[in-house]
């Protein structure tokens, strides 16, 4: 019972303590944090589909005639208001209302999720250059320590080797220009995103490049759901054209043929209802031809949204996997020197020489920058598949830079 009970409580520690990490991540609050002026107008926009754009009837006083005695229509009319009742004007407006309320909803989302890319190149970026920062100053000292050895060696022996001194000092000056640099785009990024954190501790969480490929290889084009609008579209638009044309013709033909005998009363009254019925049957065709216009668009520009999309998905997956190689090299360089001329190794022999150790130390340090740099573009590559996959569109409260993912 004790044991159990220590397990659980334990189990209830762990969570505790990963919420408050969590909770204690600058970059989860730069995330959630808001973004800009413009999703307020969008917002406003998509409230002004839903209350000022309420539909108004058309001609609504024409819907409410009746059929008298002495009034009384053939029965091609009967047949026409038949076949056309599928064709309000009310329900496309109504249709296109939330044609565009959708139309907008997906622009906000694009809009934050465009945003949400930018804050995430921002933290890759400041992560990068303070990794950098570290391995560069791990590079400066390993200049220094073998500068330090030959000048120690010129005071001891008179053959000064001025040239491997003038080496030395130039790749110093070089490395310590390079350490400036990256101060100072540290500041601007820092400033730009106002994380002025500790973010040390977040290095060793960063996602590994055998995470990333798990992930990008699994990554294809979210589609859209484009049945509610092809798939409906191409089986009513054949109907609806001959609808439209039958209807036409028989609106022609009624008004042509009441027009004949103008003296006669039925005929004059059947001209009139043909005369308002075909400006109201061309008004319905007009609103519906625009319904479907906007409807098919807004497919359309989705399809090729996608499209886009899965082009550029291969040509990222492909720089992405030869990044990967090409650090995967540098790695197996490193285990070489390490395996052949252990500087630790070296050290403790008693026939060791610090000039040589020095320039081992070196060499490791300028591959250790050299695969900094290579895993920086991997993690920037990384998050850009993220955006062009739409997986940060449909996901935008995931955190990506850590496997598994958490939320925000």
């Amino acid at each position: 019972m004790t044991t159990a009970f220590c397990k659980i409580y334990f189990i209830i520690l762990l969570i505790l303590f990963n919420l408050k990490l969590n909770s204690q991540n600058p970059i989860f609050d730069y995330l959630k944090s808001s973004n800009s002026k413009t999703e307020n107008v969008i917002d406003s926009i998509i409230n002004f589909y839903n209350t000022s754009r309420l539909h108004k009837p058309f001609i609504s006083r024409l819907s409410l005639r009746t059929e008298t005695d002495e009034f009384k229509l053939n029965r091609q009319e009967y047949s026409l208001r038949a076949q056309t009742n599928s064709i309000s004007y009310n329900n496309y407006q109504n249709k296109i209302n939330k044609l565009e309320q959708e139309e907008w909803q997906i622009k906000k989302k694009i809009l934050y999720t465009s945003q949400l890319y930018k804050k995430y190149k921002v933290v890759t970026k400041l992560l990068g250059v303070l990794l950098l920062k570290n391995a560069q100053d791990q590079y400066i000292k390993s200049i220094e320590k073998q500068l330090d050895i030959l000048n120690y060696k010129s005071g001891i022996v008179s053959n000064i080797n001025f040239e491997k001194h003038l080496d030395l000092n130039l790749k110093l000056l070089n490395a310590k220009n390079e350490f400036n640099d990256l101060s100072n785009k540290q500041s601007i990024l820092q400033n730009d995103s106002l994380l002025n954190h500790n973010l040390d501790l977040l290095f060793n969480k960063l996602i590994s490049n055998e995470d990333i490929l798990k992930v990008t290889n699994q990554l294809e084009i979210a589609n859209f759901n484009n049945s509610l609008y092809l798939n409906e579209l191409n089986k009513q638009q054949l109907e609806y054209k001959q609808e439209i044309r039958e209807a036409t013709k028989k609106l022609d033909y009624l008004q042509i043929h009441y027009h004949d005998d103008p003296s006669n009363l039925v005929n004059q009254k059947l001209t009139v209802g043909a005369g308002f019925r075909i400006p109201m049957m061309r008004s319905n065709q007009k609103i519906k031809d625009e319904y479907e216009i906007k409807r098919l668009n807004l497919s359309l520009e989705q399809l090729q949204e996608n499209d886009d999309a899965e082009l550029k998905l291969v040509e990222l997956k492909n720089q992405l996997y030869q990044l990967i190689a090409s650090y995967d090299n540098l790695v197996e360089n490193q285990r070489f020197i390490l395996k052949k001329f252990n500087p630790d190794t070296l050290a403790s022999s008693e026939l060791s020489d610090p000039v040589f150790i020095a320039e081992i130390r070196q060499e490791l340090a300028k591959i250790n920058i050299d695969q900094i740099a290579i895993r920086n573009d991997i993690i920037q590559l990384y998050i850009q598949i993220i955006y062009i996959s739409k997986t940060l569109y449909n996901n935008p409260d995931r955190y990506y830079l850590e496997y598994p993912f958490i939320e925000f």
